[in-house]
């Protein structure tokens, strides 16, 4: 699972997340953006998604015989500006992932409108709160990959909380997407 995290954070994940990715049997990749705003805080080109295929890749040609990673296993997992850089990776570049979760993909890239892809597993969450031309770019997503991939479109009246957290929310549509669970839908 390679994570492309949102514009202006780092890729970093909780103590609890690593458990969780560990239980699932995952081996979990954090990049940080291409580019750098501050300490600390990234973003992905504004321009292309090619320094971003190019970065996994080198990524993962270079981790591959240490990790013993599964070339053909490689999930992307994107949020805001790094979904929309997967989505967009996903529908160049399909040979290269197996498929992808996509969370409220926005940014200044065009996205792809055109897709490669097939037999893929691909989630897609938006939230309510998001402007509407940011849930037509999921809902846009979901199209484009909807007639050759299996699509799962999860639709969030809020972001996480202490309440509704991360785990809770995306740990059934993961395994769903990893071909662990019959279902993505997750439990209330």
């Amino acid at each position: 699972m390679v994570y492309l995290h949102s514009y202006g954070k780092q890729a970093n994940i909780s103590a609890e997340e690593k458990l969780m990715f560990g239980a699932m049997g995952v081996a979990y990749i954090e990049l940080n953006g291409t580019q750098m705003l501050s300490e600390n805080s990234f973003r992905w080109s504004n321009y292309s998604d090619e320094s971003t295929h190019n970065m996994v890749q080198r990524t993962l040609h270079d981790l591959t015989p240490q990790l013993g990673l599964n070339p053909q296993a490689v999930y992307l997992f994107g949020r805001g500006q790094g979904a929309l850089h997967a989505a967009n990776l996903l529908a160049k570049y399909p040979q290269s992932y197996a498929g992808g979760l996509l969370v409220a993909p926005v940014g200044a890239i065009k996205p792809a409108t055109q897709s490669l892809a097939s037999n893929k597993r691909i989630v897609i969450a938006y939230y309510k709160r998001q402007k509407f031309s940011e849930q037509a770019v999921a809902l846009d997503f979901s199209e484009l990959f909807g007639a050759k991939n299996q699509v799962q479109v999860q639709h969030f009246s809020q972001p996480e909380s202490a309440t509704q957290g991360w785990l809770m929310r995306f740990a059934q549509p993961l395994e769903w997407m990893l071909g662990k669970e019959p279902n993505a839908a997750p439990e209330e």
